[in-house]
């Protein structure tokens, strides 16, 4: 992985979201191991509340997305979100 052309970004969400990875931290393969081996699972599954937060804080200009790259979003959870959960078209990714 090319890191002068990536950037990798990680939002965790369980009943809350948090921004581990942003795309404007100095990565190389090492770090980016090292957060994720850090970060705490379990709990509820607002799927809803990270994609809210990936969509401001990643997938935006202040949260470092550039232009000139695809935006990729790859989600992984348990599959079963939980109630209360926000429509997707509520938080803007309906489209």
């Amino acid at each position: 992985m090319l890191f002068s052309d990536t950037n990798v970004g990680v939002v965790s969400f369980s009943s809350y979201a948090k921004t581990e990875i942003p795309f404007t931290s100095r990565q190389n393969v090492d770090s980016i191991k090292s957060s994720v081996w850090k970060m705490k699972f379990g709990g509820t599954t607002r799927m809803d509340l990270g994609l809210e937060k990936t969509r401001k804080e990643l997938f935006s200009k202040q949260g470092g997305m550039r232009r000139n790259v695809p935006d990729v979003l790859l989600a992984i959870t348990d599959g079963k979100s939980d109630p209360g959960e926000k429509l997707f078209m509520s938080i803007g990714l309906d489209s």
